[in-house]
């Protein structure tokens, strides 16, 4: 089945036309929910622009939340030369704060989780990320490899995110919506957006949709469409990984998705029924895990869907002959998602 999407470069670019209950989208959608008012304040935050929509009567709270965001840059960005981060970087062994080491435990953590293909630690000529012992930690000594540096840059705006929602929440913000770095998480039921993985322009979304339930995260890592990088037909070109909660966890997941063969990916996804998963490969298909029909409605593909490929559930047969077989658990159009 052949299905029109276009896209963007970017880790998940939540626009304007991402709002929180009542507020109806930019693009005139009806919403179903019960009207909150809402406004929206957008700072640069890592080198991306970090949004966040709160109640009217409760934007008072965006300074927390920005300043928390900044906070994180300042002590984990490894652009930031006097961060933590970087410390270690120029050092290779240091001790590290509690702020530190619970990310980089957490970061072990999910290294386990995705067999490596996240990793809080990078070679530095290469941008690899599966070395097994570049990362030691005793007690509060933080030690890596020469030739490795810490790469915190998915996992941070992720972890922001979580602890500005858990912040948010002992202030009894019932309706909020946090972006930033690519990690998108709500408060309440909300619409989320995906940009186009093939056009790199802000403002142009493949899907669309609505949570199903609150508290959900959306984590999504794009790699880049540059004519000099050619990638192989069946290369994972974006993920995007939808959850309950935990920011933090969908963004590594997302990171390590792009990282993995296809198959693998595929493995991985049958694996873990806790979350739902959107891929795109290079030649244009989709593939969209089973679980994801709990969790979303009101699917929506803005720009139509002529020249994508949605492969094709399980028990059916592939829509194309190139690549593995849809192992994944994925719908085809007219499928109970409502891709039509």
């Amino acid at each position: 089945m052949k299905v029109n999407i276009w896209g963007l470069i970017f880790l998940a670019l939540w626009g304007t036309g991402c709002t929180q209950m009542a507020e109806a989208p930019d693009m005139g959608q009806e919403t179903k929910y019960y009207e909150v008012p809402t406004v929206e304040k957008t700072e640069l935050v890592m080198g991306s622009y970090a949004r966040v929509r709160l109640p009217q009567k409760q934007q008072h709270l965006f300074d927390p939340v920005f300043k928390l965001f900044k906070q994180y840059e300042k002590k984990y960005s490894a652009a930031q030369p006097i961060s933590e981060t970087s410390r270690v970087n120029f050092e290779k062994s240091r001790k590290a704060s509690k702020g530190l080491l619970h990310l980089l435990k957490k970061a072990q953590e999910l290294k386990e989780l995705t067999n490596g293909y996240y990793s809080p630690v990078v070679y530095v000529d290469t941008e690899q990320k599966n070395n097994v012992d570049a990362l030691t930690i005793q007690g509060d000594l933080v030690t890596i490899k020469q030739g490795t540096r810490l790469n915190l840059g998915v996992l941070v705006p992720g972890f922001a995110v979580d602890q500005g929602v858990t912040n948010l929440k002992k202030r009894k913000v019932k309706v909020a919506i946090l972006k930033f770095g690519g990690n998108l998480r709500c408060i309440d039921r909300c619409h989320m957006e995906i940009s186009h993985p093939f056009i790199p322009k802000e403002g142009v979304f493949v899907i669309e949709f609505w949570t199903i339930d609150p508290d959900m995260s959306l984590a999504t890592v794009t790699l880049p469409q540059k004519l000099e990088v050619k990638y192989p037909p069946d290369k994972i070109v974006s993920a995007s990984v939808l959850s309950k909660g935990d920011a933090t966890k969908a963004g590594a997941v997302a990171d390590a998705l792009t990282r993995m063969p296809l198959n693998k990916a595929i493995d991985f996804i049958k694996l873990h029924p806790e979350s739902g998963f959107i891929l795109f490969t290079q030649d244009r298909r989709v593939w969209i895990s089973k679980e994801i029909k709990y969790m979303v409605e009101d699917i929506l593909w803005p720009v139509g869907k002529e020249k994508l490929e949605i492969q094709p559930d399980q028990d059916e047969e592939p829509a194309s002959s190139n690549g593995p077989k849809a192992e994944a658990g994925l719908f085809k159009e007219g499928n109970p998602l409502g891709l039509a």
